[in-house]
């Protein structure tokens, strides 16, 4: 299987992208807009090319990705899904930048799921929660590390399923989402965070009193 490189970053690079994979597939019918990098800082700190940053790779790049790829995916009746975050429900410092980012990409898959359904084109997102990446390394992958282990143990600890995710179980529900088990699904977000989205009563102290 070919594949090539490009920092989507680069408002040119989408487009050689996608003409690339047209070129070695003979068309699409998914596009996988999974790139996403957060530019750490508070919102006060954050300088303006941080802040563009963190919209150039998790915003507009799949906009791009996807105006490049919507004839092939309209004639295959085809789908988008993102990779949006948990950040992009709940604000999360020091990740200013990175949560308006990915709020940003939540509405974008919507915007296009109204857009795009009369071309029968679905689009959805899915939104992981604290998850074993690449982008975590140094933080709570590694449980020989006693203060990683420390870190992983505390976060498993406020999820509900009490335990960190996987790349698999994002991969999972990208699968779902682009399969034809999804045929009416559009315009949603599927959360793959171990229940963090349900826990905001119970950590404002709500479980130790009543309504």
């Amino acid at each position: 299987m070919s594949s090539v490189g490009a920092d989507l970053a680069d408002p040119q690079e989408p487009q050689r992208v996608v003409e690339f994979a047209v070129g070695a597939l003979g068309g699409l019918d998914v596009l996988v807009s999974n790139a996403g990098a957060p530019k750490m800082g508070l919102l006060s700190t954050l300088t303006i090319e941080e802040f563009d940053a963190n919209i150039a790779i998790n915003v507009r790049a799949t906009w791009l990705l996807a105006t490049a790829a919507r004839q092939w995916l309209a004639s295959a009746g085809g789908c988008v899904v993102a990779t949006g975050s948990i950040c992009g429900h709940h604000p999360a410092p020091p990740q200013g930048g990175y949560s308006v980012a990915k709020a940003g990409l939540l509405m974008l898959v919507k915007q296009l799921a109204l857009e795009w359904g009369p071309d029968g084109i679905r689009c959805n997102s899915v939104s992981p929660g604290p998850t074993i990446t690449g982008l975590t390394e140094g933080v709570f992958n590694d449980m020989d590390d006693p203060r990683q282990r420390a870190i992983r143990e505390m976060r498993e600890s406020n999820l509900p399923l009490r335990r960190i995710g996987m790349p698999e179980d994002v991969a999972r529900a990208i699968l779902f989402l682009a399969g034809p088990e999804a045929s009416q699904i559009t315009g949603v977000d599927l959360l793959v965070d171990g229940g963090m989205s349900v826990v905001l009563m119970p950590a404002a102290g709500v479980s130790a009193g009543r309504m």
